[in-house]
């Protein structure tokens, strides 16, 4: 169990002790799309409609690092047929852009390198490898070429550096091509990730980062 790397469920247990409303019918279609032409999936709203609750909802279905049986086995998706076939099965990165970028220090220039070098370090010590080159997309292809693993990406807030960050073009860049490594590509995209979940306030298309993310279905 890591930070980024098959987190525990300890952030969707808060949300069930508190006022909460049962989304969990959405995993059922999110299950029909791990391993799919549909396995990429955006949802851009506005604040407070429940985004990262959602996220923390998928991580503690999906992640591998933690027991929910117990957490949702009185929620909605305990009824759908491919409930028990997920459940906690899935090697999940789950990554908040914008709280990273206040754990660095609120330093946006170089969150890109912090999340490569926290996410990698955890790749390493769970798998017991070590990665030629450190960055993420090359470890999780290595992983995928070694050993079969497959993995869940969720990204929290993803649009953070473009709306925090609009004056830094070099970040913009950075990040598109962060981006791009991660989810384009014919070959590596249908190995690697069984399933994309990203997060933002503002569609895709507003941060011409198109040639990045267009292939994923945004809602």
């Amino acid at each position: 169990m890591g930070y980024y790397l098959n987190s525990d469920n300890v952030d969707f247990q808060k949300s069930l002790n508190s006022i909460f409303v049962d989304k969990s019918d959405a995993v059922r279609f999110f299950n029909t799309c791990i391993n799919s032409n549909d396995q990429f999936i955006c949802v851009s709203r506005p604040r407070r409609f429940g985004k990262s609750m959602m996220t923390s909802l998928m991580n503690a279905y999906y992640s591998k690092g933690c027991d929910s049986k117990a957490l949702f086995d009185n929620l909605n998706i305990a009824k759908d047929p491919s409930y028990l076939e997920h459940l906690n099965k899935h090697h999940v990165i789950w990554i908040d852009i914008q709280e990273e970028i206040r754990l660095n220090n609120n330093n946006a220039d170089t969150v890109l390198s912090f999340i490569t070098e926290g996410v990698i370090k955890e790749l390493e010590e769970e798998f017991q490898s070590t990665f030629a080159q450190r960055n993420i997309p090359y470890a999780l292809r290595q992983l995928n070429l070694q050993q079969g693993l497959s993995f869940i990406i969720i990204i929290d807030e993803w649009d953070a550096v473009f709306r925090d960050c609009s004056h830094n073009k070099k970040l913009e860049k950075e990040y598109i091509e962060f981006l791009g490594g991660l989810f384009k590509g014919e070959k590596s995209q249908k190995k690697f990730i069984s399933l994309a979940y990203i997060t933002g306030i503002l569609p895709l298309a507003r941060y011409k980062s198109q040639s990045a993310l267009n292939n994923f279905k945004e809602y």
